[in-house]
């Protein structure tokens, strides 16, 4: 995967968060929102949270690996990374790559539609 470079913020807040595109609609709609799913469960996780990486190179190493084979079953371009403004967002940063917020994500904090290869996508074409 060639990676693209991050967006500056002012504090470096930018973070992201892999999804299927199925449920980029959804989630445009009607933002992340926190949930205790089998990975959560599986890990012994008390609280519903929406994952994100702290970075673009965290991200393509954990789809190179844990979370490529988390989605193995998805298609090859099945999936799609969101760029996150979470700079008025709380939350919080447990190992160096994840950042985990306990609110809902409003869709206003998502930046750009990434696909699998991390180049912006226009919403048109999913």
């Amino acid at each position: 995967m060639a990676l693209t470079q991050e967006p500056a913020s002012s504090d470096g807040r930018v973070y992201y968060h892999v999804t299927p595109k199925d449920n980029l609609h959804q989630i445009l709609r009607h933002g992340l929102t926190p949930q205790l799913g089998e990975r959560s469960v599986a890990c012994g996780e008390p609280l519903p949270l929406v994952y994100l990486f702290t970075s673009l190179d965290s991200c393509e190493t954990a789809l190179d690996n844990w979370l490529g084979e988390v989605y193995e079953a998805v298609e090859e371009g099945g999936l799609v990374i969101l760029e996150i403004d979470a700079r008025t967002l709380q939350g919080r940063c447990e190992v160096a790559y994840e950042w985990a917020c306990e609110s809902v994500i409003p869709p206003g904090c998502i930046l750009r539609v990434l696909d699998e290869s991390f180049s912006a996508t226009s919403l048109l074409h999913l």
